[in-house]
């Protein structure tokens, strides 16, 4: 599961280079599409987690471990979609 949340952290930023780069509403929309489903798939998977007994699928973690591990990459994907949104506010009425 760590690898997964990494990938998907990576991915958000690197949508977040190009739309910044690109400043198009194609790469906006799919950037947020991207994290709000992140934010819906970690937060599922911390739901997942928190009515399993004994150890997780990663090493070493027991899964109220990784119920608290899901709730903390949800909350970070839910800070980076309102800080891109912000950032594409401020972009937007700074290009005009």
């Amino acid at each position: 599961m760590v690898i997964l949340y990494i990938f998907l952290l990576a991915l958000q930023v690197l949508s977040l280079i190009l739309a910044i780069r690109r400043k198009s509403k194609r790469y906006w929309v799919s950037l947020f599409i991207l994290e709000a489903v992140s934010a819906v798939l970690a937060w599922r998977l911390g739901v997942w987690f928190d009515g399993l007994p004994g150890y997780g699928f990663m090493p070493g973690l027991s899964y109220f471990a990784e119920t608290l591990f899901s709730y903390g990459a949800a909350i970070l994907y839910g800070v980076l979609l309102v800080g891109s949104a912000v950032a594409g506010i401020v972009l937007h009425y700074t290009k005009k």
